[in-house]
């Protein structure tokens, strides 16, 4: 490998030879792949972030069969398509992906930008996103760089710079430009993820296996697993919030949420408050009064944060029609099929037995 860590042309030429004979041969059979429908990538690409391929699997097949194409998604109200992302978890994504449908359909004739560039101009869409589904279906010759191309690039090149700076970005995506080959590189992008993800693990990588081995710097060092250098991950800060399950003849009461993370699905009034702070709110709020009952807590972990959820039982002397908006009351068997999160689901477990 050359000083400005790129491969020379003709290693390139090698490492793309071995690398793609691999992915021909072992690569996952997953229901997207081999796709030539940009809107299916894209939902894959998508749904993929941060997100277990094996999760992705029937979350991808339901929602194809709810919105098969881009049109199907733009028309789509908010809820249905919250409904089929609930328990997926980072719900901005599928906020995102429902703009991006119906900015598509009003602003480039329901066709999604063939370049790279062009693609990060939608809504939620940024640099491995776009380039993933430009080289993937309109084969642009870019590389798509996520969690385990860096990983891998950074290994073949034994990349010492910290994770955190620009210097290591570069650096990786040298490597990774130098191994796209014009005539395949949505599966040469394809192929460095299958890598990292499949063999070139975090951990433990299974260099035996690998199919670039021979040209891998890191392993050569005889320590692979220091590239990229370690990175110690902040523990997720802890938080609290106090969740009111209001429930009247059977029913229980849900609005919509807001904010980054759990906006646009239905929750139960929850507030960064003590017990008598929220009840004074959600009396303000949503006109319910009653008797309370706290009736325990659960714990749900999302990316960053600890949160912990003080559920209480209200018993309302009345229900108001809420339906404008605002609020629902929805009996257990509703529930079932709203588009709660899993932290929501949680909170009812701990109320419903006592409807």
């Amino acid at each position: 490998m050359s000083e400005d860590l790129a491969f020379a042309p003709s290693q390139s030429r090698d490492v793309q030879t071995a690398l793609l004979a691999w992915f021909d041969r072992e690569a996952r059979d997953l229901p997207w792949r081999g796709s030539d429908d940009p809107y299916a990538v894209l939902v894959s690409e998508i749904m993929s972030q941060q997100t277990r391929i094996e999760t992705v699997r029937d979350y991808w097949t339901r929602w194809m069969a709810a919105f098969p194409t881009i049109e199907a998604l733009a028309t789509a109200s908010s809820d249905d398509v919250m409904k089929l992302w609930a328990g997926l978890g980072y719900y901005r994504r599928a906020r995102n992906l429902h703009a991006c449908a119906v900015e598509v359909m009003q602003d480039h004739g329901g066709k999604l930008p063939t370049t790279a560039l062009a693609l990060r101009e939608l809504p939620g869409i940024g640099p491995y996103t776009s380039a993933a589904v430009a080289s993937i279906v309109f084969g642009e010759a870019v590389a798509a760089i996520d969690g385990n191309v860096n990983r891998v690039a950074a290994r073949l090149g034994a990349i010492a710079h910290d994770p955190s700076r620009a210097a290591f970005r570069h650096a990786v995506s040298r490597v990774a430009t130098s191994l796209i080959d014009p005539a395949r590189p949505g599966a040469c992008n394809e192929a460095l993820m299958e890598l990292g993800a499949q063999v070139c693990s975090p951990r433990s990588p299974d260099c035996e296996r690998c199919p670039v081995a021979s040209w891998c710097a890191a392993l050569s060092s005889g320590q692979p697993t220091q590239y990229p250098s370690p990175t110690r991950r902040k523990p997720p800060r802890p938080e609290s919030r106090t969740s009111i399950v209001a429930v009247h003849d059977g029913a229980v009461f849900v609005r919509r949420g807001t904010g980054e993370l759990l906006g646009g699905l239905w929750e139960f009034p929850t507030y960064d408050a003590d017990l008598d702070a929220a009840l004074e709110l959600v009396r303000a709020e949503h006109g319910l009064d009653g008797e309370a009952e706290p009736v325990g807590d659960i714990e749900h972990i999302f990316s960053h944060i600890r949160m912990r959820y003080d559920v209480v039982r209200l018993a309302t002397r009345s229900a108001r029609d809420t339906t404008d908006g605002e609020g629902r009351w929805l009996c257990a068997e509703e529930l079932e099929s709203e588009a709660l999160s899993v932290a929501m689901r949680r909170v009812a477990s701990v109320v419903l037995d006592r409807l």
